[in-house]
């Protein structure tokens, strides 16, 4: 990036820490900083107001397309390496680049990139486990990864994601706190990290047994706090059977899981 470019873009974000509106003065500023990069296809910068000259700001970034492991590491590094002013709070980024997954499909993946957090080796390895990870599951679509969580969406099976995921954790610790996977807006599989997902998985049976011509309006399978055990909540569509429901408690009460299941008014 030309000297003058950068000189100009860290004094416009020191610049920023004096402003009332200190949130979207930043935002402002580090969009200009994004707008000057040629690897970056697209970018959302959300400046938050907390508080009378205090903010912070959360940011989503799309690189382009093609580029290697070393060179996104050396991206999200100079990204992290930006200066942050002390009138913002923290600046949340997500640091999106293509991936593959299993079925050949394109997969938009992620890492968080924490300010000041410049360590490009740390970065290569961490964009390497997370395409492995695309590579091995059939449905990922989208994975988005925050400062304390995992999100994905599929366009397969929920708990094939979210096994692979708490495989992934184990093998790759990072400081996550929760998982979650949906499909279609109305699929969803949520778990803590370390979360034992067996009794999670063996909620498949339950949800097996809808009857094929019955889509649910929606369903959720989750371990996450504050829920003492895992439990699977069905919402059936209007006017269906009470057989059905019967059919689901009993297949609830054989795979050893609590149901929460219901049907639509």
């Amino acid at each position: 990036m030309p000297l003058v470019v950068t000189a100009a873009i860290l004094g416009a974000l020191c610049l920023a820490g004096c402003s009332p509106n200190a949130g979207t003065a930043f935002g402002s500023e580090f969009e200009q900083y994004l707008e000057s990069r040629d690897d970056v296809a697209d970018f959302t910068v959300r400046g938050h107001n907390d508080a009378p000259f205090r903010g912070s700001a959360d940011s989503e970034i799309s690189l382009v397309r093609g580029l290697d492991d070393a060179r996104i590491a050396q991206v999200a590094a100079e990204i992290a390496d930006q200066p942050l002013p002390r009138s913002i709070s923290h600046h949340r980024i997500t640091l999106y680049f293509d991936a593959v997954n299993a079925s050949g499909a394109d997969a938009a993946v992620s890492v968080a990139v924490p300010p000041g957090a410049d360590d490009a080796a740390r970065y290569r390895e961490q964009i390497g486990s997370v395409r492995s990870l695309a590579a091995d599951d059939p449905g990922l679509v989208q994975l988005r990864t925050t400062s304390n969580s995992l999100l994905a969406q599929t366009e397969y099976d929920p708990f094939v994601t979210a096994e692979l995921l708490s495989g992934f954790l184990r093998e790759a610790p990072a400081d996550i706190d929760f998982v979650l996977v949906e499909r279609d807006g109305r699929e969803f599989v949520g778990f803590d990290t370390g979360d034992n997902l067996d009794e999670l998985l063996r909620m498949r049976r339950v949800i097996a047994a809808v009857p094929e011509e019955i889509t649910p309006r929606r369903w959720s399978a989750s371990s996450r706090a504050p829920l003492e055990r895992a439990r699977l909540e069905i919402v059936l569509p209007p006017g269906t059977d009470p057989s059905v429901l019967d059919i689901l408690y009993r297949e609830a009460v054989a795979a050893g899981v609590e149901l929460d299941a219901t049907t639509a008014r």
